[in-house]
């Protein structure tokens, strides 16, 4: 696996606590920043449960509605679905 502890791009952390170090959803800890844009940042990250490197997208705190869900829910779906090695 590779090691979270090795400097990376840092930016300040997205509101609601979530940056490098941090764990979410209770399984994912995060690692350096790997992108930014205007919705949510990308971490690289540690699977605590399935011991696998992967990517983790984390969204900005927004005004949400059900259309938002739904495309979100969508893009979680298809990305989940991709095998890649990088």
């Amino acid at each position: 696996m590779f090691d979270l502890d090795q400097p990376g791009d840092t930016m300040p952390a997205i509101p609601g606590g979530c940056g490098v170090g941090s764990v979410v959803a209770g399984r994912y800890r995060l690692g350096a920043l790997l992108g930014s844009g205007g919705t949510a940042q990308v971490f690289q990250a540690a699977d605590q449960h399935l011991e696998r490197a992967v990517a983790v997208k984390v969204f900005r705190d927004r005004d949400w509605d059900p259309a938002h869900t739904a495309r979100f829910a969508e893009e979680a779906r298809l990305l989940a679905a991709l095998d890649h090695p990088r």
